[in-house]
């Protein structure tokens, strides 16, 4: 039979399990993992031109952070012909409808092979300028849910600079593990241009920006503690870093906003616990007990095999 897409194949979700019983980690991720990286080659074969950043592009892009980022932040370019608005002083009311036109289009236009649903997701949107929107691609899942992990692949299309950049090839970890043992269209996303991580400081604006909000408004800090979480994540021995001049003069840019009222001591936060973590010390404990529960909570009987057997290779084989 003719090569297909790994998600089509009978044994898609027996494969998400084995992977993810050896990384420890949930299979809902490891399954999202794949679709957004089938979701970026769609998008390639489907002729749009984009660029990513922010999470995707330092995990899945750069490999310098270890963490799951389950939206995807990216600039999609649009076509000429529709004329969208998207300088810093766009501002006029035509301007914005410009761009929330875009994104209504986009989600509209996508089509890839798998997804079911593709819709607008409001929840995402940067109102009122629509610098940047959500857009939701839903897939058919496999495996079993995972509390707070949300539905779907999650675009946040917007236009900030993503320049300059590198091409990346984007991956995932159930692909790289079939790849070689079944014949499966190569469905990896080549040479993404993806956002130089030595201009990202995005999560230490937002840090300060949310406890900044969080302090005002009194509101849930948990969104707060994750992006804390996602940015000590930062492995700084995998990537070239700036300067110490060049970091100071991005840190007081970005913290001349904070008053001083809401500025953190320096002094409130021990001298070690200020320290970047090593990669092996960044693990979040905490955040895997649940997932290594629900691991071992899956029976080896029900495929047979904990790993990729060569029966079940021969098997598989058979459907392609």
């Amino acid at each position: 039979m003719p090569r297909d897409f790994l998600h089509n194949h009978p044994q898609f979700g027996d494969l998400i399990r084995i992977v993810a019983e050896e990384k420890g980690i949930d299979p809902a991720l490891v399954e999202k993992d794949y679709w957004i990286m089938h979701c970026l080659h769609g998008l390639q074969q489907f002729g749009f031109t984009f660029q990513l950043k922010g999470g995707t592009s330092l995990s899945k892009g750069h490999g310098i952070i270890g963490r799951f980022s389950e939206d995807i932040d990216i600039l999609i370019e649009p076509p000429a012909e529709r004329d969208v608005k998207t300088g810093k002083n766009h501002d006029k009311p035509a301007h914005i409808q410009s761009r929330k036109d875009f994104y209504d289009w986009l989600a509209q236009s996508i089509k890839i092979d798998g997804i079911a649903t593709v819709e607008r997701d409001a929840d995402f949107d940067d109102i009122p300028k629509y610098r940047s929107a959500g857009i939701k691609l839903t897939f058919p899942s496999t495996v079993e849910a995972m509390e707070g992990l949300r539905d779907g692949v999650l675009p946040e299309v917007g236009f900030d600079t993503v320049a300059p950049n590198e091409p990346r090839d984007i991956s995932s970890w159930v692909y790289d593990y079939a790849a070689g043992k079944v014949e499966v269209i190569d469905n990896r996303a080549k040479a993404v241009p993806s956002y130089d991580p030595r201009y990202t400081f995005e999560k230490l604006q937002t840090v300060a920006t949310k406890l900044r909000h969080q302090q005002a408004d009194g509101s849930d800090p948990i969104e707060t503690f994750t992006n804390c979480f996602n940015a000590t994540m930062f492995e700084p021995s995998l990537a070239p870093r700036p300067t110490t001049s060049t970091r100071m003069i991005a840190f007081r840019k970005r913290t001349t906003r904070i008053s001083p009222q809401t500025r953190p001591s320096p002094r409130a936060t021990p001298r070690r616990a200020r320290s970047m973590p090593t990669p092996a010390s960044a693990a979040a404990p905490c955040t895997m007990r649940a997932s290594r529960a629900s691991t071992r909570s899956w029976r080896r009987s029900e495929i047979g095999s904990a790993s990729f057997s060569s029966s079940v290779i021969r098997e598989a084989e058979t459907h392609f």
